[in-house]
């Protein structure tokens, strides 16, 4: 490499050099401008009065709240006991999806138009569960995982249990209830094969059968 070579380098290096240091200097005396938010909260409106953000305090420290046109809060972030949360709302201010921070982790949930549960997931300390409502909020499906592997459980519109599956330490397991939430019949995999159980109304047994080590 001849001399010109090795000053335009040199040359290049140093320049390279003062523009790093001028850029950390610079960054250091920049300022930040800062915003005091009063203890009782703050909103920001239009010239005509219209709340269009709100940062209120609540229990947990402070909630921000975005508002469309009409003045109908349609979303919002807020801190609660396990950590943060989001809010979604549809244009009449009615809930419709809402999210956070759990004691086992995170949490979802599905609103309807008129601000009904319908469906929800969040982790517990097994893994994941989900529950599915009907309008009226009634719990029609839940699933969540367990120690031994998932649990099925379908309810009927009030909320009584009418079937079950699930898995156990010997394989699977199945319970048909009636409308009265009353286990009618039962089966599952034991140690040595399966087993069956059938039930009255009352869930008096009436018959059954097991296999067992020797037949």
């Amino acid at each position: 490499m001849d001399k010109t070579k090795v000053y335009l380098l040199v040359i290049l290096l140093l320049a390279i050099a003062v523009i790093v240091v001028f850029a950390q200097q610079t960054i250091k005396q920049l300022k930040v401008s800062e915003i005091i938010v009063p203890k009782e909260g703050l909103k920001f409106k239009t010239e005509d009065g219209k709340v269009l953000l709100g940062i209120i305090p609540t229990e947990y420290g402070w909630s921000l709240a975005i508002f469309n046109n009409q003045g109908k809060p349609v979303a919002g972030m807020f801190a609660t006991e396990y950590g943060g949360g989001l809010g979604i709302s549809n244009n009449q201010g009615k809930t419709v999806a809402g999210m956070g921070a759990t004691e086992d982790g995170g949490d979802l949930g599905i609103f309807n138009n008129q601000g009904k549960k319908v469906a929800g997931m969040g982790a517990t300390k097994d893994g994941g569960g989900l529950v599915i409502s009907n309008n009226q909020e009634k719990t029609v499906a839940v699933m969540f995982a367990t120690e031994d592997g998932g649990d099925l459980r379908i309810g009927n519109n009030q909320e009584k249990p009418v079937a079950g599956m699930g898995a156990t330490k010997y394989g699977g397991t199945l319970h048909i209830y009636n409308n009265q939430g009353k286990k009618v019949a039962g089966m599952g995999a034991t140690k040595d094969g399966g087993k069956l159980g059938i039930n009255n109304n009352q869930e008096k047994p009436v018959a059954g059968m097991v296999a067992t080590k020797d037949g």
